[in-house]
């Protein structure tokens, strides 16, 4: 396998058609991965691909016992929905490839769109730079009349980088509904706060999910405690993860 290919592995194969896809793949913070394992945990979502490139950590992450690639996609037919999450930062330089293989991913199984979710760090910069609420950008008009009617504010400038990034501009180069979601992270105490707000808009846009946020902002300490803790256990062999600006 060349070191640039991103492969999905299917373990399953659910009847997906008009589902929503929810990217919690992060770049930089953890407040994408938060977001995504809760998800998982609060609609009980079955694992039904593995995301692997040898240029990937070579770690196992366990759980129950059970021995999990670092990065997965998890689904539920009945629900109509998919989420793309890692414990790691995935290289800056394979965002395109994995942009790619996951939107081959959603094509073919006739998924409707996708929610890249992003914590956007200004550690150090005054509060004013940017305000502390998420901000939605939509690949198409369709999209961003979504964002409009579900009351989510639009950033109309800005720079993004990553995935997220990748994932819009491939969007709207093929007509495929994208929405990124964004919200600044001032500290890294903020992170898990970060995860609900992007959770909480999310429940905007897909009310049908029904996402108990009071549950979530109790649960979401002991996720990134357990996401901390799983990228402690592998520092030696993460990437140096990139830089984002705004």
């Amino acid at each position: 396998m060349s070191e640039d290919i991103i492969r999905i592995v299917d373990y399953k194969k659910p009847n997906l058609k008009g589902s929503v896809i929810i990217d919690g793949v992060p770049m930089v913070s953890l407040s994408s991965a938060i977001a995504a394992n809760f998800l998982v945990s609060f609609l009980n979502l079955d694992q039904v691909a593995a995301i692997d490139s040898t240029l990937f950590p070579p770690v196992s992450m366990i759980y129950a016992g059970k021995p999990k690639c670092p990065a997965r996609v998890y689904a539920s037919e009945e629900l109509k929905i998919a989420v793309f999450l890692s414990e790691f930062v995935i290289p800056l330089k394979l965002s395109r490839n994995l942009a790619r293989a996951m939107l081959d991913w959603c094509k073919t199984r006739g998924c409707s769109y996708i929610i890249t979710l992003l914590g956007l760090p200004l550690e150090g910069l005054e509060k004013k730079v940017m305000p502390e609420e998420v901000f939605g950008i939509g690949s198409t008009d369709e999209m961003r009349e979504r964002l409009s009617d579900a009351g989510v504010r639009q950033l109309d400038y800005g720079v993004i980088t990553g995935l997220s990034a990748i994932l819009l501009n491939e969007g709207r180069l093929e007509n495929f509904d994208v929405i990124a979601l964004v919200t600044p992270l001032y500290s890294q105490a903020e992170e898990y706060r970060a995860a609900v707000k992007l959770l909480e808009t999310v429940n905007k846009l897909v009310p049908r999910l029904k996402i108990d946020v009071t549950e979530l902002v109790e649960e979401a300490k002991k996720y990134e405690f357990m996401i901390k803790t799983l990228r402690e256990q592998s520092k030696s062999v993460q990437p140096k993860a990139p830089e984002l600006y705004i």
